[in-house]
């Protein structure tokens, strides 16, 4: 093939991640191509070339695949565990391996998961800035209160100061509902755990109105056009 292309729309159509990221990893030292390290950002490259990140070959998508996955409790959302607990792609079928989450649910914690290889979406799913809310249902050892409540959607002080609050939060018989538009480590837990409680169980069950009412754990299915150009219209 003599067509060329920008080297982090390479790595960005591979699903590998977005092309700022791509940037990143360029500049670096992580990116060679045809065995020969490239950190030129204007590097372009034919889509013959062989494009390794970290060593790890990529290799442009023909198309690109959206799902939702309603992720099971005790279960990593990662390729690989050297610890050999189930990964979420234990679940999936092979041809879905290549696909990547949409960031990241706790071991005990379950419900919906995004997956694509579109690097770009992911990226703009993932980034406060576009503040994509995610909704989460929990469970707490304490019986919730009004004033907790209150607290979570005022702002609660985290390690190092950061102010988080609640994009909103109710309760609604035994649960507490909490929708936030960014998941940092631990986010939610640490959240319920400034305000005097402590989370027992926790599902995500949306994230960027997109939901897995009547989905049984384990399962997926890929999103419908209406979903995916609902999420590409995101932040513009």
């Amino acid at each position: 093939m003599t067509d060329k292309i920008r080297l982090n729309a390479y790595i960005s159509k591979s699903g590998y991640c977005s092309r700022r990221k791509a940037d990143d990893l360029i500049e670096i030292g992580k990116v060679r191509v045809d065995g020969e390290l490239v950190t030129s950002l204007g590097e372009k490259v034919s889509l013959d070339s062989v494009v390794t990140v970290d060593d790890e070959k990529i290799k442009i998508q023909e198309k690109f695949q959206y799902i939702a996955f309603n992720k099971p409790r005790l279960s990593i959302t990662s390729k690989f565990d050297d610890k050999e607990r189930d990964t979420i792609y234990k679940f999936l079928p092979d041809n879905l391996f290549h696909l990547n989450p949409v960031g990241r649910l706790d071991y005990d914690t379950s419900g919906l998961l995004l997956l694509t290889n579109d690097g770009d979406l992911l990226y703009k799913l993932t980034h406060p800035k576009f503040k994509v809310q995610r909704i989460y249902r929990i469970t707490c050892n304490l019986k919730i209160s009004n004033y907790q409540i209150e607290t979570l959607k005022q702002g609660v002080r985290l390690s190092g100061g950061v102010l988080s609050k609640a994009d909103d939060a109710y309760k609604q018989g035994d649960y507490l509902f909490l929708t936030l538009h960014e998941g940092r480590y631990h986010h939610v837990k640490r959240m319920v755990e400034a305000v005097g409680n402590k989370v027992h169980r926790m599902k995500r069950i949306e994230y960027a109105g997109i939901g897995i009412k009547g989905m049984k754990p384990g399962v997926w299915r890929s999103l419908g056009r209406a979903e995916i150009m609902t999420l590409k219209r995101l932040g513009r």
